[in-house]
């Protein structure tokens, strides 16, 4: 009897002993996870030690001591390498900033690594960062800037993007700004995956970050037709399903409206400041998918009473624009100012882009030394070798355009190129190039010279000379043939081989902008090639 008694009481024990060890091992997983909840809005910036800082499968350490060891390995000096003003100031956009590049086939984003390389490669090369108080005031002509200035600005306001740069940030002594999406940031404030309002304003605290506006809730797509079909919020209008229609003009302006005006003052409420930039999603202001012809106007018709500045993203043949933002119209209060995306791009090709893009100086020789300084916007092969510039037709497409990046702001000049392979029977040289619908050219064929100025994708004016008639011989299509335009004022004059052939007032042509080249008429797998080319300025005479 006492023997059973003794075994009963020896169960009882051994069960409560799994009992307790269930409910502590229960108890130490709870203390975990809320340690990590805790730990995820905690920024540790002890610099002896790596931090990790767990929110999503994409964070990685950020090693500090490492960090400092490299950053000393490269010799990086803190003096910029030239006391010049800025004319230009080049802009960046990244989404997010992962631990590697797992995952980033689904999220548009960089690796931390690349990131970190991009970084310190801009340090080495003398930029450094500006705020967007400096960027408007600049833009306004109201402040100068250092050359070599630019601005790095992060989309989405996710959680992986600042946790990954700041770090990086901090060391380089470099600033940021961070356009989110206030309906997750502000007033949703619990994601695993956007920034909440207590990171938001530690960012802004450490003097590192801007918080500016990526809209309410427009970062995503809505159903534009019957068939279900989805687009971008901004630049649709919204099918009505139960009412088989589209949305109304007013109910799409009114839409979009409060989006971005509801965004802007939860922002300034927030953080008790005014909201000078929107950062556009999808960096399109209908350019690409819209199902509303005119979407672009009335979209900057509603952001320009609310926002100083708006960003878009540089992406040759769709907006076709240069790639720095210039301090040419002070008297203006709201700015289209364009991002070169740096997500998807090597480091060296990021250095190449920006140092084609910084303000060129007249005169100018070209040294085909950066692949990156001539734009094309035909979608043709351009490329340089061999001192020369190629345009080559491997699409099919009837023609090419190229211009130069950095020339933007040009007035008064004289440029000139000399034809090496040539299999087009038409060749433009653009001047005063502002986009691809705004410039003045002389065209050149193998039977006449002409004048033509491009005004909004019109010509409005021409002018022609007959090389038969006027200058029997004459090809000024050949090899080796040097073609030239000048413009001084609203004078254009066309040369071949120095010699001038057509010269007049033209009126209505840009007041200002740069070069590029035209070519029509190339046949699939045909070259035209240009050496020896150059700007200067006009002469005037005595």
């Amino acid at each position: 009897m006492d023997n059973k008694k003794e075994n009963k009481k020896r169960k009882i024990t051994f069960t409560d002993i799994i009992i307790v060890i269930v409910i502590l091992l229960l108890f130490s997983i709870i203390i975990i996870q809320y340690y990590k909840s805790v730990r995820m809005y905690v920024f540790n910036e002890t610099e002896s030690e790596p931090v990790f800082t767990r929110y999503s499968n994409f964070t990685r350490y950020a090693n500090f001591s490492g960090m400092e060891s490299e950053y000393k390995s490269l010799n990086i000096s803190e003096a910029r390498s030239s006391n010049r003003a800025a004319t230009s100031v080049v802009v960046l956009n990244h989404h997010g900033v992962f631990a590697n590049d797992t995952g980033l086939a689904d999220y548009s984003g960089i690796s931390y690594d690349r990131f970190k390389d991009q970084m310190f490669a801009l340090k080495k090369a003398g930029y450094e960062t500006i705020n967007m108080e400096d960027l408007y005031l600049f833009l306004r002509g109201k402040k100068q800037l250092p050359e070599k200035s630019l601005m790095l600005t992060f989309d989405d306001g996710i959680k992986d993007s600042y946790y990954n740069a700041d770090p990086i940030l901090k060391k380089l002594n470099y600033t940021a700004v961070m356009f989110v999406i206030t309906s997750q940031s502000i007033e949703k404030n619990n994601s695993k995956y956007y920034l909440n309002t207590d990171e938001l304003h530690q960012m802004q605290n450490s003097g590192r970050w801007d918080i500016e506006s990526h809209s309410y809730n427009a970062h995503g797509k809505v159903v534009t037709d019957e068939q279900g079909s989805a687009g971008p919020y901004l630049t649709n209008k919204i099918w009505i399903a139960n009412e088989g229609r589209l949305e109304t003009d007013q109910e799409y302006f009114y839409r979009v409206q409060n989006d971005l005006r509801m965004a802007k003052e939860q922002l300034e409420k927030e953080f008790n400041k005014t909201i000078l930039g929107f950062a556009l999603p999808y960096g399109d202001f209908g350019q690409r998918e819209t199902n509303y012809p005119g979407s672009e106007r009335i979209i900057l018709d509603i952001e320009k009473p609310l926002y100083a500045m708006v960003f878009y993203q540089f992406k040759p043949v769709v907006n076709k624009d240069f790639r720095a933002n210039f301090n040419n119209d002070p008297e203006k209060d709201f700015y289209l100012v364009m991002r070169i995306s740096a997500d998807y791009i090597s480091t060296d090709n990021l250095l190449n882009e920006i140092e084609a893009a910084q303000f060129l100086d007249i005169p100018y020789t070209e040294k085909f030394d950066n692949p990156k300084r001539w734009i094309n916007i035909w979608n043709q092969d351009i490329s340089i070798s061999e001192n020369r510039l190629n345009i080559t037709n491997n699409y099919d497409v009837y023609g090419g355009m190229a211009y130069l990046d950095g020339s933007y702001l040009w007035k008064d000049y004289i440029y000139s190129g000399t034809i090496g392979e040539n299999g087009s029977d038409k060749v433009l040289l653009l001047s005063r190039f502002q986009n691809s619908g705004t410039y003045v050219a002389c065209k050149y064929t193998n039977k006449s010279v002409s004048i033509i100025n491009v005004r909004n994708r019109v010509i409005v004016s021409t002018s022609q000379i007959n090389l038969i008639q006027t200058f029997p011989g004459l090809d000024a299509l050949q090899s080796r043939t040097k073609l030239s335009i000048s413009v001084v004022e609203n004078n254009v004059g066309c040369y071949v081989n120095n010699n001038v052939i057509i010269e007049q007032d033209v009126p209505d042509i840009p007041p200002f902008g740069g070069i590029g080249i035209r070519v029509d008429g190339l046949p699939a797998n045909k070259s035209v090639t240009f050496a020896s080319i150059r700007v200067e300025y006009p002469y005037y005479g005595d």
